[in-house]
């Protein structure tokens, strides 16, 4: 049977908390998975044959060692097993620990029977088990929350796997063991903790607020996405529109796609047409009243690059890089026209709330055109983020601008024409895309990947979650799930159980 899925936590960190220790790195790694048919059903009854190859690399690379576990149960999609208690086949190394002690990163790769490797590799940080050696060494077990604590005094990241209320479960991996273990606002395991999507730490956990859930879909370098409909709209660059359905099991499944005639860049879907920013082939409008089938309804070439869209009423508002604003009538699908424009430097982005339009203007930063007379738009505010403004999206009285370098920009437009910096947090990586919702707002942070941060203080921000993704460009959510377009990794689909 094919497998299509394998859910793949990095479980560095629940190793101090549920594996026998015996030396700083560990003989054995607790891993959980999640296993799926060809149709997207999770595998429930079975057992498989487990290969979990170590390497130095993604793809390629030198293989450290593999091992062979046998005979593995798969219950309602999950897995669970101590890799290194199996038959051990040594390569550059001949040990688990040697692998760890011996190499900073490391990549896995899951083979089930005699299936092909699956795909990607998940990189795995040895990092963590440099904290805490000396009191590490002198636990035989860390398996519950007092003992843990006594080994890892100032660890807390990796006791929110622990076994607090005594019942023997690390985790709720079955109907008949629920337990809440794992939930970080349980005060006995420290309260609100940082969640870290993908570290192997909250992932399984009943009510944990994060985790990779429906892995990747192979997609070919995505930029952009955008829910509505019970559909996932997501932007591939010269492939153009792909559109999915959504599944409450977190599963996406492809429904149509429509080749734009130019390099897409971003869209925005409004009833039945989906607005596409082209680049240089300006606006085009895609006719998704038949998902399996989108077709194209018109379209209109704007005088720059075509890189960010908004529709709202009979306009399609275009940042086009080069022209500035564009502002287009769509009352006719099949003839859109021009009817107005605000020359800007390097429009990226546009958000339209009310009779304002901003658009994240590059270098120039935040720029607040009134666009309620859609044939003369006005400036009345500019606000200079510090560095390139990409996109924005506008909540009650603040912008929210992902500003690549700097982060996080939150800027108060109560007063469109004195915005003023309310608050800003400075993500890892260079954040492309925000996307906002109550007290949330998700980074598409490029190498620094998902970040989830908390603004309920706009002046305040604090990070919430995070999840390790190479390339994230693009980001939106839709209870329970992210939904991270990721120009290296794929199409991703992150769990997040807390609603936002």
């Amino acid at each position: 049977m094919k497998r299509t899925l394998v859910y793949m936590p990095l479980v560095v960190g629940l190793i101090v908390s549920s594996v026998c220790l015996a030396q700083s790195v560990p003989q054995l790694i607790n891993y959980q998975g999640r296993l799926t048919n060809s149709t997207g059903q999770p595998l429930d009854g079975v057992n498989v044959n487990l290969t979990f190859a170590f390497y130095s690399a993604e793809t390629g690379g030198t293989l450290y060692l593999s091992v062979l576990q046998p005979n593995v149960a798969v219950t309602k999609g999950i897995y669970n097993v101590l890799i290194g208690s199996g038959t051990i086949t040594p390569g550059a190394e001949s040990t688990l620990a040697a692998v760890f002690q011996n190499h900073a990163d490391v990549w896995m790769g899951v083979q089930v029977n005699s299936d092909l490797e699956m795909t990607p590799r998940v990189l795995i940080s040895s990092s963590p088990y440099a904290m805490q050696v000396d009191k590490v060494n002198s636990a035989a077990s860390a398996d519950t929350a007092t003992t843990a604590d006594t080994a890892l005094s100032v660890d807390t990241q990796w006791l929110k796997d622990l076994d607090a209320d005594g019942d023997g479960h690390f985790k709720p991996i079955s109907a008949n063991t629920p337990n809440d273990d794992c939930n970080d606002f349980d005060a006995s395991i420290y309260t609100g903790a940082v969640d870290i999507c993908g570290d192997g730490i909250d992932q399984s956990c009943f009510n944990g607020d994060c985790h990779p859930f429906a892995s990747l879909v192979p997609t070919a370098s995505p930029t952009k996405v955008m829910t509505a409909n019970n559909l996932l709209y997501v932007i591939e660059g010269s492939v153009g529109l792909e559109i999915f359905s959504l599944s409450t099991s977190g599963s996406l499944s492809p429904v149509g796609s429509y080749d734009t005639a130019g390099e897409a860049n971003d869209v925005y879907v409004s009833g039945n047409y989906a607005y596409v920013a082209d680049y240089g082939m300006g606006l085009t409008i895609v006719d998704v009243s038949d998902p399996a089938a989108p077709s194209l309804a018109g379209s209109y070439d704007t005088p720059g690059l075509a890189r960010g869209v908004f529709a709202s009423g009979n306009y399609a508002y275009v940042a086009d890089s080069g022209s500035g604003l564009q502002i287009i009538d769509v009352t006719s699908k099949t003839s859109p026209t021009l009817a107005g424009n605000y020359p800007t430097t390097l429009a990226r982005g546009v958000f339209v709330s009310g009779n304002y339009a901003y658009v994240a203007d590059d270098t120039a930063g935040l720029r607040i055109i009134d666009v309620t007379t859609p044939s003369a738009p006005a400036q009345v505010g500019i606000y200079n983020t510090p560095n390139v403004a990409r996109r924005v999206q506008v909540v009650d009285s603040y912008a929210y601008v992902a500003d690549s370098a700097s982060g996080l920009q939150i800027i108060n437009v109560a007063t469109p024409s004195s915005p003023v910096l309310a608050g800003s947090y400075n993500t890892p990586g260079s954040a492309f895309a925000v996307e906002v919702l109550n007290s949330y707002a998700f980074v598409a942070d490029d190498t620094g990947g998902l970040q989830v941060i908390n603004v309920t203080v706009p002046a305040s921000p604090v990070l919430a979650a995070t999840y390790a993704s190479p390339n994230a460009r693009g980001v939106d959510y839709l209870f329970p799930y992210a939904y991270l377009a990721d120009y290296a990794a794929g199409l991703q689909v992150v769990f997040i159980q807390t609603p936002p």
